[in-house]
């Protein structure tokens, strides 16, 4: 009887024991965003998931085909212009990457031997964790919310965005030139050489201010223009338009 006792006690202990799926190590990194659209970075803020959320989004996952011959990242929008939240799943004693798009598509990755899958959510219930879902064309026919829920994520990050918009640019307001350039600020205007932009954007932190396209045209508004930066009383200019996105010192017209 006491032998008895003791494999049923072994038992449930091992069975208690047994190795239950875990997230660890969530992260987000927004700050290469800066630099591609100040909206996409804004979003990217917003954009929170708990480990809860990510065993939720795993456990109601749908298989992807996962091509060899095509640009994987393109295709299926893992670009840099992409929002990504990190992790690691531990499931059934192996160790895996999740790299999730903020559309809804994820990618498992076994450490071992870093065999990747690709996943999607196509439950809309799920998908709710996301910023947008546009996996498949009938998906968003048949739940239009779908679609709605990104237009709010975007929208929320536009208020955002303008209500820390500087009322002033008293420390770069100015006209500034190099060779090959001339760049004219003002808190309603830029003049970059022969084009204007009209309402820009503008993120300031410290002594540095970086411009973005404004909200007039939908299909450029929040693209990244330029950086502007004092360093050593001297004002220093970056854009990946400009120079191959060389740093180049500007000077400023009194």
């Amino acid at each position: 009887m006491n032998k008895f006792l003791i494999l049923i006690t072994s038992l449930l202990i091992i069975f208690s024991c047994k190795a239950q799926d875990e997230i660890t190590n969530i992260s987000k990194s927004c700050n290469d965003l800066k630099f591609r659209n100040l909206i996409y970075y804004q979003m990217c803020l917003d954009w929170n998931l708990s480990a809860d959320n990510i065993l939720e989004i795993i456990q109601n996952k749908h298989e992807e085909y996962l091509p060899n011959d095509v640009d994987f990242g393109h295709f299926y929008g893992f670009t840099p212009d992409s929002i990504y939240i990190k992790a690691e799943l531990t499931k059934n004693n192996k160790l895996y990457d999740v790299l999730l798009d903020s559309e809804s598509w994820f990618l498992l990755t076994e450490k071992h031997t870093d065999k990747s899958q690709l996943f999607s959510c196509r439950d809309p219930k799920i998908s709710q964790y996301f910023i947008g879902d546009f996996v498949t064309e009938a998906l968003v026919e048949q739940h239009p919310e779908l679609e709605e829920r990104y237009k709010q994520h975007d929208q929320t990050a536009i208020n955002t965005i303008l209500q820390y918009q500087p009322t002033t640019l008293k420390d770069f307001n100015g006209h500034y030139f190099s060779t090959n350039l001339t760049l004219t600020i003002s808190d309603t205007k830029i003049k970059l050489n022969t084009l204007d932009y009209d309402l820009p954007l503008f993120l300031k932190e410290d002594d540095s201010i970086r411009a973005y396209q404004g909200l007039a045209k939908e299909q450029t508004q929040g693209n990244f223009i330029f950086t502007l930066f004092i360093k050593d009383k001297r004002y220093y200019f970056q854009s990946p338009d400009i120079m191959d996105n060389k740093i180049i010192e500007v000077h400023k017209k009194d």
